[in-house]
């Protein structure tokens, strides 16, 4: 059985590597499979390369690692166990990916936007947690005429003990984080209000909003690329015929 490398002393087969490399989603066995599936997609849909984009890219890597001279290159190339073939079909398919990534058109992430928006978007929340809907009351009561601090009063009454030290303070929270009659209500008020009371399994709870951070196209745009991306590589490899030919000839090693 070939070992594949050593470090310090503990060592590593070729074989064991890879079926490692199979049960981790970012392994370089699953990082080669995705090459190859956007090789073939990028082919299919005439995104190429030209030579102009591979010598770029070639300076840019060369200038990245420090590398001033071609000579500096080759020896680089060389020390990394690499061959000039190897080194320039790795800048191939990061390029085709860098394309793969960019084809994805204004239409595309907008109406990815619209549907998925509402889970991107945040808030900033606090909580007041009493025994009693009329406890909860009494000090709604406070809050909304007598202007009582409700961080104060949440330190003073809450009964929840883990965010009663930090002042009520439950976290920046997406909708999925919270129950769905909460989740209606706090996103549907105004930041600074106060919400409630809302019954839980064993308590009521007054919610203070404290910011909401509504999903902004213009800020998402790279984010939802990069899952129209993966998206896309996971459809692809569901459809693609995965097939491992190195492992018959490593298992009867």
């Amino acid at each position: 059985m070939s070992l594949l490398v050593k470090v310090n002393g503990l060592e590593i087969s070729t074989a064991q590597a890879l079926r490692r490399s199979l049960l981790n989603p970012t392994g370089f066995l699953q990082q080669t499979i995705e090459d190859l599936l956007i090789q073939d997609y990028a082919a299919r849909n005439d995104i190429i390369n030209s030579d102009t984009d591979l010598q770029k890219a070639a300076d840019e890597f060369r200038y990245q690692l420090g590398l001033e001279t071609l000579e500096s290159l080759n020896q680089w190339i060389q020390e990394n166990h690499l061959t000039l073939l190897d080194f320039q079909e790795g800048l191939e398919v990061g390029l085709l990916k860098t394309k793969v990534f960019r084809s994805f058109s204004d239409e595309e992430v907008e109406a990815y936007f619209l549907e998925h928006h509402r889970e991107i978007d945040r808030i900033e929340l606090y909580v007041l947690a009493v025994d009693s809907e009329s406890k909860a009351r009494e000090l709604q009561v406070q809050l909304e005429e007598e202007d009582a601090n409700f961080h104060l009063l949440t330190r003073e009454h809450s009964t929840d003990e883990e965010t009663r030290v930090r002042g009520g303070y439950l976290g920046n929270l997406s909708r999925r984080d919270l129950p769905g009659d909460v989740e209606q209500l706090v996103f549907d008020t105004r930041e600074g209000s106060v919400v409630g009371p809302i019954a839980s399994s064993d308590d009521y709870r007054l919610y203070k909003v404290s910011k909401i951070h509504q999903a902004v196209l213009t800020e998402l745009a790279i984010p939802i690329k990069l899952e129209l991306y993966d998206n896309l590589v996971s459809q692809l490899k569901k459809k693609a015929k995965l097939e491992y030919p190195v492992f018959d000839h490593i298992d009867t090693e």
